[in-house]
């Protein structure tokens, strides 16, 4: 069964890095000396499923890269609700967009991109039962809505004091417990902190 996780980069006190965030550059120019990519490249490999919002997704389009998920499955997740007929006309127009954009973006195919518009909760419980690799889940939107899907997640904190209040993790969601699967501490002073879900305990009844 595919797992589904996350893996989030920020400053100690919580705010994102971000490619397409103006303000990276405490991140990008943080001391690196050896180089880390803080598993980052491990954690890539390992997934061959992407769920992303659309406002993630738009800005990856408007970066000027190739396409950062080549042989990989990416669904993109509709933001707002839509009635019926218009569910049918995002999807058309969406995907004329995303031909003409993908003729402009090297590395990126309009086979694997994928649009959900509805219950992505579902779609995501029958991908897990498929083979394969695990289920990446990218945006703050799509870790909040399906943060009880989520078995895995990485979190990378950088020794920077931003002093933003964007907090690391969406709010409202739902009680859970993790534990600590593995921790790793890079020279830089940089860590990454590795959690697994703990698995539900089946209440006793004494009826």
């Amino acid at each position: 069964m595919k797992k589904v996780k996350f893996f989030i980069i920020a400053s100690i006190d919580g705010y994102i890095a971000c490619p397409w965030d103006d303000d990276n550059k405490w991140f990008v120019e943080f001391s690196n000396p050896s180089k880390n990519d803080y598993g980052y490249n491990v954690f890539f490999d390992s997934a061959d499923t992407i769920i992303m919002d659309e406002l993630v997704y738009n800005e990856i389009l408007n970066l000027d890269v190739i396409w950062p998920y080549q042989n990989k499955i990416t669904y993109v997740i509709s933001r707002f609700e839509r009635k019926s007929e218009e569910k049918i006309r995002f999807i058309f127009d969406d995907i004329a967009e995303t031909v003409y954009r993908l003729k402009q973006q090297p590395g990126k195919s309009e086979d694997n991109i994928r649009f959900v518009t509805d219950d992505i909760a579902e779609t995501v419980s029958q991908l897990k039962l498929q083979t394969g690799k695990d289920i990446w889940l990218i945006g703050g939107e799509v870790i909040a809505q399906l943060f009880d899907h989520a078995n895995e997640m990485q979190l990378v904190y950088i020794p920077v004091i931003h002093g933003n209040d964007k907090p690391l993790l969406p709010k409202n969601l739902s009680f859970s417990q993790w534990t600590l699967s593995e921790n790793n501490v890079y020279d830089n002073g940089t860590i990454r902190l590795t959690y697994q879900r703990k698995k539900k305990k089946k209440s006793l009844c004494f009826c």
